[in-house]
């Protein structure tokens, strides 16, 4: 816990407090955010921004993407019309 380093004169029950509260996004507070330092600070804002967003989605964010290519266009020519004319004669083109 990098707030017990930080914060080494403060009581380290208040600062675990603090951290699982910020994390949790809990809202409950014992007073100590406007005592700590600006390092401090910092973390218990990234504790509070990564309890917002949640463990899962900060580890799919940070995860590797394995295959980029997880899908392909199909190839070849389709028909779009099946009209029922025997003769295939293509009635979206005025030359045919």
């Amino acid at each position: 816990m990098l707030l017990t380093i930080t914060e080494s004169g403060q009581d380290f029950l208040l600062i675990l407090f603090e951290a699982v509260s910020a994390s949790s996004t809990v809202g409950l507070s014992m007073g100590l955010p406007p005592y700590l330092s600006p390092a401090g600070r910092l973390l218990i804002t990234f504790a509070m921004f990564a309890g917002r967003l949640g463990s899962l989605t900060i580890a799919y964010a940070i995860a590797a993407k394995k295959d980029p290519d997880a899908f392909r266009y199909p190839k070849g020519k389709m028909k779009i019309c099946n009209c029922g004319h025997a003769s295939g004669r293509n009635y979206f083109n005025s030359s045919g």
